[in-house]
């Protein structure tokens, strides 16, 4: 201790080494949802790496280090070993889902809405079996089948729900054929198409109109 006193002012300073090379390791980029995959398991990394790469070095065989940018670790966990387990649950989606079921009760309830209120009675039974049908998927569903039926006259789209629903065709696929393409509404003026829409229109609707219809 005494020579330590002594010589401890004449020592020179280890070199720097950066801990992420203390360990072998490896580039992984991060999921969309959050989510680092190694060897088969998942482990939760902040929303704001998604897309983003990533260093990642296993310690000892014990723990997995997560590198961002730096050199302080982004976060660690106990290295997992074996089958792979379920998709743990992430933080941020936990906080967040509060959030998003609300979002998608108003989105829902707007869709259902719409139909509700351009179907009338024809609407309850087929929302009930497109429930049924759709599960999860219902809210998305609903907006096409909407979309859809809403460039076609009302009665027209009540008719169309009847047959799908006898025939237990709930999907706007299904729909399409049955719609006539004369029963399509006039475009308003300066209104845009949905994307993928079309105009196109037998042309037997003007049958028996007189040679002053121009046909292009």
């Amino acid at each position: 201790m005494d020579r330590f006193d002594r010589e401890k002012s004449l020592l020179r300073p280890l070199v720097p080494v950066d801990p992420r090379r203390l360990y072998e390791g490896e580039i992984r980029k991060v999921s969309s949802d959050g989510y680092l995959r190694w060897d088969g398991h998942a482990y939760p990394v902040p929303m704001r790496f998604c897309g983003r790469s990533v260093w990642v070095t296993v310690e000892s065989g014990i723990r997995l280090t997560v590198w961002g940018e730096g050199e302080t670790p982004l976060l660690t966990h106990p290295l997992r070993t074996g089958s792979p387990d379920p998709l743990p649950a992430h933080p941020e989606h936990q906080e967040a889902e509060p959030r998003r079921k609300k979002r998608r009760e108003g989105l829902r309830a707007r869709w259902v809405g719409r139909f509700r209120e351009r179907f009338g009675e024809e609407a309850e039974p087929f929302l009930e079996g497109l429930q049924g049908a759709t599960g999860p998927n219902f809210t998305w569903h609903v907006s096409e089948i909407v979309e859809l039926l809403e460039r076609y006259d009302p009665e027209e789209g009540r008719r169309v729900l009847r047959e799908a629903q006898a025939c237990q065709g709930f999907h706007k696929n299904f729909l399409r054929p049955l719609l006539r393409p004369e029963c399509l509404l006039p475009v308003p003026e300066g209104m845009a198409l949905p994307m993928g829409a079309s105009l196109a229109r037998s042309l037997d609707c003007y049958r028996g109109l007189g040679e002053e219809v121009c046909h292009d």
